[in-house]
């Protein structure tokens, strides 16, 4: 088993059923997607949508080497999407405002 990345987000008012809808949405640039994703090692990405209030979003990623998926974004279609994405339903702005803090892993069962 690889790493183990996982980030609690605020869903902004109104923005819940987009996060329902992420698989749908994701088809546009799906490709792209998959192919950074080969990149960077990345496994798999799981998204739970935690009721609130404020809802939460649960990013869950899982690869060999997470420290590959920190990467310049570009003007690809992907990349737009993902950083608009962040932007309209977190209200987190990677163009320019600070990256939010990595979540501390405090307890894993595995490690005894």
């Amino acid at each position: 088993m690889g790493a183990i990345f996982a980030a609690a987000l605020p869903v902004l008012p109104g923005q819940s059923e987009r996060v329902r809808n992420f698989g749908q949405e994701l088809q546009a640039v799906r490709d792209e997607y998959d192919e950074l994703n080969r990149k960077a090692t990345l496994s798999r990405h799981i998204l739970f949508l935690q009721p609130g209030p404020p809802d939460m979003a649960i990013h869950v990623m899982e690869g060999e080497d997470l420290t590959k998926i920190g990467r310049e974004f570009t003007d690809s279609a992907h990349d737009q999407w993902w950083l608009d994405f962040l932007r309209d339903v977190h209200g987190v702005d990677l163009r320019g405002g600070p990256a939010p803090q990595p979540s501390q892993l405090v307890f894993d069962s595995s490690s005894g």
